[in-house]
């Protein structure tokens, strides 16, 4: 530890902090150590220009910053995190991670049996928790950021990260956090630690690969080859160091490196793998999985969507905190939002991105190719009364690539299927912001085909709930086992049909 260390001050929604480091580290690295969130794609490597942060005046620019952050973001103090050496007397302005519980829809949570079952998500972005009693009703419940989100916004970038000089912190960080948020559950709720019967964890493939320590290296190349899919058992206490929990937990299956134990127990949840009505679950996370199918068989896939969806890789993009831009329309030329809770705007999350964008294409304020008039296009259309909030044209591109993906997945399950989508039942649109996504500006910027209005299911968490219905289910075993011998993948990277459908969904 360096003598002298220097001071920075850090102002957030908390308000200011001063915090020491030592000379000679990366900004980047430094918030990262005292819980601030700051995107960094590319993990701080320098390739991606996204951990983007507010500086106070006169802040030095590096060659990075100039490469990367146009003029007007130069002069207002924007600077790359992983760029800037810290100094004495830097003033930065940071997100702290929260925890999101705040921003979830009331439910009745009922007072704790003497058996309790706990249900855990562990997403790219954020990590659910459910405690239910043997008859289903709600215990209590938490949802939190991903502490990895800092080490790359997609599962991309976790894979590089762990495959690097990162792996053991990303599974420390993790497993530390779970088992930190699952000692505030219990007590928040009132829940003995001893009456935990069993838990179930439910995720994606790199996610629990992350969280048992396993080599990620091939999850990131051709021929995609996981170090396990098969179910795992183990002690929660074992993995969750410290944790007064001791219930036997099983990290549940999946079925290739890119649909894990989170779509086998969103497919268990909706019922699809036991019906004759072909029907389809829509995840949209990182990843964009999905799965096309009925009890004879189910067609599966990945599409890389990236963050946007989930509020990443947006220039005022946030999770689902008190203040998050959570709704949309725009009337004489100005946005009009609703906020999570109520609260002062401090960004946009999942569900205000598709509702901007929509209303952005509906107001002829970006035309169909996704172009802002020419007004916007350097500093992008305010939705906060300051203007200090706006959504860029950079962040249109991100929805475009994100759409296209999930869109052109759904293209190529159901041509690969061999149905139409007139034959499709039930659409089950699944992930943390589903239960709230408005329908109609999801059909207007094309990430659901018209079709599917009317008959799309919000669904909610199908992952975290899945994972309760296997806790509760004296046959959740089998049930998973049979879904998986169901399941087959078609991978996207090389498929002509995807390609060509990427390209047509491109546009609004």
């Amino acid at each position: 530890m360096n003598e002298n260390p220097v001071k920075i001050t850090v102002i957030s929604e908390e308000g200011p902090k001063t915090i020491a480091a030592d000379p000679g580290r990366d900004l980047l690295s430094v918030l990262r150590t005292h819980g601030y969130f700051v995107p960094a794609v590319c993990s701080g490597k320098g390739f991606c220009g996204k951990c983007k942060v507010r500086c106070g005046r006169g802040t030095p620019a590096s060659d990075l910053d100039r490469r990367f952050l146009k003029e007007g973001q130069l002069l207002s103090g924007i600077r790359l995190a992983c760029a800037l050496e810290v100094y004495d007397g830097l003033t930065v302005y940071a997100e702290k991670e929260q925890d999101l519980s705040a921003g979830e829809e009331d439910e009745k949570i009922c007072p704790a049996d003497d058996e309790v079952y706990l249900a855990v998500d562990i997403g790219t972005t954020t990590v659910a928790l459910r405690a239910v009693n043997p008859d289903g009703s709600l215990a209590g419940s938490a949802v939190f950021n991903n502490p990895q989100r800092s080490y790359g916004a997609d599962v991309a970038s976790r894979i590089t990260a762990a495959c690097g000089e990162k792996g053991e912190e990303l599974t420390a960080l993790i497993r530390e956090e779970i088992k930190n948020q699952t000692d505030l559950l219990l007590e928040k709720y009132g829940i003995n630690p001893g009456s935990v019967k069993k838990c179930a964890v439910a995720c994606n493939t790199t996610m629990g690969h992350i969280l048992m320590g396993y080599s990620c290296a091939g999850l990131g190349v051709y021929p995609f080859k996981p170090k396990n899919l098969d179910p795992v058992s183990f002690k929660f206490n074992d993995i969750f160091t410290g944790s007064p929990v001791t219930a036997e937990s099983v990290l549940l299956p999946g079925v290739s490196a890119y649909i894990g134990g989170d779509i086998t127990a969103g497919i268990y949840e909706t019922g699809m793998a036991q019906s004759e009505e072909i029907s389809l679950l829509i995840d949209l996370g990182t990843n964009g999985e999905t799965a096309l199918g009925n009890k004879d068989k189910i067609l599966t896939t990945s599409a890389a969507a990236g963050p946007a969806f989930e509020g990443g890789n947006i220039v005022c993009g946030t999770g689902s905190v008190p203040g998050a831009v959570n709704s949309v329309v725009i009337a004489g030329g100005r946005a009009l939002c609703s906020t999570v809770g109520g609260f002062p705007v401090c960004g946009i999350c999942g569900t205000g991105v598709i509702d901007i964008t929509a209303a952005l294409v509906q107001n002829g304020i970006a035309d169909k190719s996704g172009f802002l008039r020419d007004e916007y296009s350097e500093y992008g259309f305010p939705f906060s009364r300051d203007g200090r909030y706006r959504f860029t044209q950079e962040d249109v591109r991100q929805v475009q690539l994100a759409k296209a993906a999930v869109r052109a997945g759904i293209e190529t399950l159901i041509e690969r299927y061999g149905c139409e989508k007139e034959d499709i039942k039930n659409i089950y649109l699944s992930g943390g912001f589903s239960r709230s996504i408005n329908i109609a500006s999801a059909v207007t910027i094309g990430l659901l085909p018209e079709e599917f209005r009317g008959k799309t299911i919000c669904s909610g968490n199908t992952a975290l709930m899945g994972a309760v219905k296997y806790l509760l289910s004296p046959d959740g075993d089998e049930n998973l086992a049979a879904i998986r011998g169901l399941c087959s993948e078609i991978q996207l990277a090389d498929d002509d049909i995807f390609n060509e459908k990427f390209m047509d969904s491109m546009t609004f």
